[in-house]
């Protein structure tokens, strides 16, 4: 899972204060043993229901079937006193990802995986009324930011 292998090992090798703000709680329980020191919280565990809840990773629902149509995984997290449009950048440049939703830098990121691969960023803006807009940006532009 890149979630482990990329980003929070270089979490780990950096001593990030990593909070997860909504995954499985199961995520947690495997990063923390796969990366024992991981300085790691969880603030939200989730399952929604929604067909298109990528946390729910390819978890099953009573009928056998997955609970999310896109399979894969996805995970909300923020690091505390670190920059969080520098985390994004490092993960849109170096990690395979299938959506990245970035709301600000003091925000959490959203990121995840699938089949998919669609290397998708999504800036959210808060309008007038402070609902979040999303806007579809090439990953080249979200670099330079």
């Amino acid at each position: 899972m890149f979630i482990c292998d990329l980003l929070f090992e270089r979490a780990h090798d950096r001593g990030w204060n990593v909070t997860l703000t909504k995954t499985l709680h199961g995520v947690k329980n495997f990063l923390q043993d796969f990366l024992p020191g991981l300085q790691l919280s969880l603030t939200h565990s989730t399952i929604s229901g929604c067909s298109d809840d990528q946390p729910a990773s390819c978890e099953l629902n009573t009928r056998g079937q997955p609970i999310c149509k896109r399979l894969g995984a996805a995970v909300d997290f923020i690091v505390t006193d670190e920059s969080m449009l520098e985390v994004a950048q490092w993960i849109v440049q170096y990690t395979p990802f299938d959506r990245l939703y970035f709301y600000g830098d003091d925000k959490p990121v959203h990121v995840s995986c699938g089949p998919d691969d669609k290397r998708e960023v999504v800036i959210m803006k808060a309008s007038k009324s402070d609902r979040s807009i999303p806007r579809v940006i090439k990953v080249e532009t979200f670099l330079v930011l």
